[in-house]
C-alpha cells in the first residue's frame, strides 16, 4: 500500500497510528513532493515522542511557562508585569509554532520591532525574554535547537539619560502646575518615589521624619524614605495637597504634561523617572553613598546608582573631590589653591639645573661639570633642621665637605611637597623617611672616621 495517495488536489498519508496501526492524514499539500517531506516528518514524530512534543509545542505555551516560572521564583510584581508586556510583542509578530522559531526569523523580527518604531534596546529586551522562554523550552525538551545558535546578535545598548532638574528648575516645575499634579510633581522630586509609587501615595504615608512609598518593582520597592533636608520643602507641599485630598489626583498623561510644562518654562524635557532621577543626583552631589541613595530608591544593589541615576556633572565632581581632598586641592575655580606640587629632585641634577657650586672633593682632584648633592648631617639649629636633618646644597661649609649620596634625594627641601607626599602616598613617605635617616647615619659616621 502506498503511503501516499491523492485526493482531488490534495495529497494525503498513511502514517502509523498512535495505539498501533496505521491512520489516514492529510499533508495539507498539492506537490507530491513536498508531501513527502510532511509524511517524513509524521513519521518520525510518531517514532519520537519528544521530537513529536517538540514540534508541537507552540510559541505561546512556552512563553507562558516562562511567566509561570518567575512566578515559582517569587519575582516581584513589576518584573512579572515586564514579562508580559515583552511577551505581547513576541506572541503578535513570531510564528505560531515554537520549532518554527530561527535565528533569521528573530533577525526579521527585530528589524520589524525597530520600523515599528521601538527602540532597538526595547526590541532587545523583547529577544531577553524570548531567550529566557527558550532554555527553559529546551530543559524541557519542548525546543530542539541549541539556543544560542537562534538568538540573533543585535545591538541596542541601553543608555541611560543624564537629565536632572536644579533646585530653581524643580520649583518652576512644580509651579506651573495649578493642581494636584504639582504636589505629585514635588512627592517624586522629593522622595525619589516611582510613578506607580506616587500614584498609591495616600496622607497617611507622610509623616514627620519618613515617607511610605508602596513599590512593587523590585523587592526593596516597598520601603520607608527618610525625608532629606534637600527633599524636605517637595515633601511639605505635596503633604499639604494629601492632607487636604488623601491622595493625588488622577493623572492620564504624564509624561505628556511634563513635556507641556517644561516647553512652557523653557526647560529641556523631563519624564517622571527623570524627577526620580534628579533626587538622586542631588543626593550623590551632596557626598552620600551609593549605597545608601540605592536603598533609597528601593534598589537590592548600589549598581543602578552608579551607572544611572548618580552620575555626576563635572563641577559637582569637581566640588565633592575638593571637599573629600580638603580646601586647595583642586586647580581652579573660585577657591584659594596651595603652590603646585614641585617636581622631586633628581640624585643627578647639574649645577646648571640646581644653581649650586661645584663642590671640592676633599683630597681628590676638583669635579668640573658636576654637583655634589648635600651631604646628610644633623643641623645645628631647629630653624634650619629639615623633616630628617638634612640640609640644603649650600647651606654647608665652603670647604666642601659634602658627597654624593647613594640613597634617594633629600626631600626636605620642599615641605609642601613632603605634606602633599605624607598625605596621598604615606607609604612612599614612610619609605623615604627611613632612607633620609639611613643616609644621615651614614654622613655622620664617615664625619667621625675622616
Amino acid at each position: 500500500m502506498a503511503k501516499l495517495f491523492r485526493r482531488g488536489r490534495i495529497w494525503y498519508a498513511w502514517v502509523p497510528g498512535r495505539g498501533g496501526g496505521v491512520r489516514k492524514q492529510t499533508t495539507y499539500c498539492t506537490d507530491k513532493r513536498a508531501a513527502g517531506l510532511v509524511l517524513a516528518r509524521l513519521e518520525r514524530e510518531a517514532a519520537d515522542s519528544d521530537y513529536a512534543a517538540a514540534n508541537k509545542v507552540t510559541t505561546e505555551s512556552i512563553l507562558q511557562d516562562y511567566l509561570d516560572s518567575r512566578r515559582r521564583m517569587n519575582r516581584a510584581a513589576g518584573t512579572l508585569s515586564f514579562v508580559v508586556t515583552k511577551s505581547g510583542h513576541l506572541k503578535r509578530l513570531l510564528p505560531a509554532r515554537a520549532a518554527c522559531i530561527t535565528h533569521a526569523v528573530l533577525v526579521r523580527y527585530f528589524d520589524t520591532r525597530v520600523g515599528e518604531g521601538a527602540a532597538p534596546a526595547t526590541a532587545k529586551k523583547e529577544l531577553g525574554v524570548l531567550r529566557g522562554a527558550l532554555r527553559l523550552a529546551r530543559r524541557n525538551k519542548l525546543f530542539r535547537s541549541e539556543v544560542s545558535e537562534v538568538m540573533p546578535e543585535v545591538g541596542g545598548e541601553y543608555i541611560p539619560r543624564k537629565r536632572a532638574l536644579t533646585h530653581f528648575d524643580a520649583w518652576s516645575l512644580v509651579d506651573y502646575f495649578n493642581d494636584g499634579r504639582g504636589a505629585a510633581t514635588a512627592f517624586m522630586i522629593g522622595t525619589g518615589a516611582r510613578w506607580s509609587e506616587c500614584a498609591k501615595a495616600r496622607a497617611a504615608d507622610v509623616g514627620d521624619g519618613f515617607v511610605i512609598l508602596h513599590g512593587t518593582k523590585t523587592k526593596g520597592a516597598a520601603r520607608r524614605v527618610p525625608v532629606t533636608t534637600l527633599g524636605a520643602p517637595f515633601v511639605r507641599e505635596a503633604r499639604a495637597w494629601l492632607a487636604e485630598h488623601d491622595r493625588f489626583p488622577g493623572w492620564g498623561n504624564v509624561r505628556r504634561d511634563l513635556r507641556v510644562a517644561c516647553a512652557a518654562r523653557g526647560l529641556a524635557p523631563v519624564s517622571p523617572n527623570d524627577l526620580r532621577r534628579t533626587f538622586a543626583t542631588w543626593l550623590r552631589a551632596a557626598g552620600v553613598e551609593p549605597t545608601l541613595i540605592g536603598a533609597a530608591l528601593g534598589h537590592t544593589t548600589s549598581r543602578m546608582v552608579e551607572l544611572v541615576y548618580g552620575k555626576l556633572e563635572p563641577e559637582a565632581l569637581a566640588k565633592l573631590l575638593a571637599a573629600r581632598l580638603g580646601d586647595g586641592s583642586l586647580m581652579g575655580g573660585d577657591r584659594v589653591q596651595s603652590a603646585p606640587l614641585p617636581a622631586l629632585p633628581s640624585p643627578h641634577d647639574t649645577a646648571e639645573n640646581t644653581g649650586s657650586a661645584v663642590a671640592r672633593g676633599g683630597i681628590e682632584p676638583p669635579t668640573r661639570g658636576f654637583s655634589a648633592l648635600g651631604e646628610p648631617r644633623r643641623s645645628s639649629t631647629k630653624a634650619a633642621k629639615s623633616e630628617w636633618g638634612w640640609v640644603a646644597n649650600g647651606s654647608d661649609s665652603a670647604a666642601g665637605k659634602s658627597r654624593r649620596s647613594k640613597g634617594p634625594a633629600p626631600l626636605a627641601r620642599c615641605a609642601a611637597g613632603l605634606a602633599v607626599l605624607k598625605a596621598t602616598d604615606p607609604d612612599d613617605y614612610a619609605e623615604r623617611v627611613a632612607a633620609g635617616e639611613r643616609e644621615g647615619r651614614r654622613g655622620r659616621r664617615g664625619a667621625n672616621e675622616r
